[in-house]
């Protein structure tokens, strides 16, 4: 083992270590918590991997660098279908158009009306906020003011979401998705007759950061996937802070069982946490994901504001009383 070692060296083992992380652990990701957890840096592992190969590249360590290289070009390949956008659906000529924005506003956030004034100005036609408690009920009046429908669930936590809508009176009701702490608020348009156009469903799954939390994350993950699947509405979008990203085992769940996919393809790699690391080294947890019959026409991610996520804004286009049958679902991921 000593004469092992002393051949790697601390490249070979940093090269090892990180195959180990990027490649190795995530293939038995469904299976370890740990093993899950390592799937979602796959931008982190790219960098590193480019950086550690030109380093060795330049310290004449030929093999080990290809090695490195060879992980880079891995991680890039799993990178590449955010930048590719998936077949449009074919909507109406005057499809109908929304605007969501979605903020983790972090419950100790010390100025809320920082939050509260950006999203005056960015206007968004539906606005979700995660980890809203009682400290604030003031700032959120301006918000009341802008948006006549609202609905605000307060877990006994007290981490709380809240959503508001302008436009024609939706339904709000708040759910539950398996335990108090994981409340989900659906929001239907029922304009048109018989099942509704179009359903949000806003949600706050746990963050997966010990093995308790994750087996959480995991059993409301699956209540999660169970309530979008059951969902009559004619087309659907699931947004919200839910703790995965598309690169976990796990998430194969929501295209394949919720039929719902990311919203994110096509415009690149979107993180928003943990805010400091920006948009390129950040991971995308704050989800949007949509079914059949609905277009994304723009996803961006907003400035810092104070709290450890970064805000996201899409727009979507759907058609009125247009969904998809059974059989002509695009459950790509």
């Amino acid at each position: 083992m000593t004469r092992l070692a002393t051949k790697m060296g601390p490249a070979g083992w940093a090269v090892a270590a990180l195959a180990l992380a990027a490649i190795g652990l995530p293939l038995i990701g469904r299976l370890a918590w740990l093993a899950e957890l390592s799937s979602h840096f796959v931008a982190q592992y790219a960098a590193a991997a480019a950086i550690l190969a030109l380093g060795l590249a330049l310290k004449n360590r030929p093999w080990l660098a290809a090695v490195a290289l060879a992980i880079c070009l891995v991680q890039l390949a799993r990178l590449a279908p955010l930048w590719t956008h998936p077949d449009p659906p074919t909507l109406a000529i005057a499809p109908e158009r929304l605007t969501i924005t979605q903020l983790n506003v972090n419950i100790r956030h010390q100025d809320p009306r920082r939050v509260v004034e950006w999203v005056i100005a960015e206007d968004p036609d539906i606005a979700v906020l995660i980890e809203v408690n009682r400290a604030w009920s003031a700032s959120l009046t301006a918000l009341r003011e802008r948006y006549p429908h609202m609905l605000v669930g307060m877990p006994p936590d007290g981490s709380g979401i809240a959503v508001f809508a302008k436009g024609p009176k939706p339904s709000l009701r708040l759910e539950p998705l398996v335990d108090a702490w994981c409340p989900a608020i659906v929001l239907d348009f029922p304009e048109a007759p018989g099942p509704s156009p179009l359903a949000l469903i806003a949600t706050h799954l746990r963050s997966p950061m010990t093995p308790r939390d994750a087996v959480a994350r995991n059993r409301q993950l699956r209540a999660l996937v169970q309530r979008v699947a059951a969902e009559p509405a004619l087309q659907k979008i699931v947004v919200g802070d839910l703790n995965i990203t598309r690169w976990s085992p796990l998430f194969a769940q929501l295209t394949t069982i919720a039929g719902v996919r990311d919203g994110q393809e096509g415009f690149g790699l979107g993180g928003s946490w943990p805010s400091p690391f920006g948009r390129w080294l950040g991971i995308p947890i704050d989800q949007t994901l949509v079914s059949a019959g609905i277009r994304v026409v723009r996803r961006s991610v907003g400035p810092n504001l104070g709290s450890d996520h970064l805000p996201v804004t899409t727009t979507i286009e759907f058609s009125q009383g247009m969904g998809a049958r059974a059989d002509d679902r695009d459950f790509s991921g």
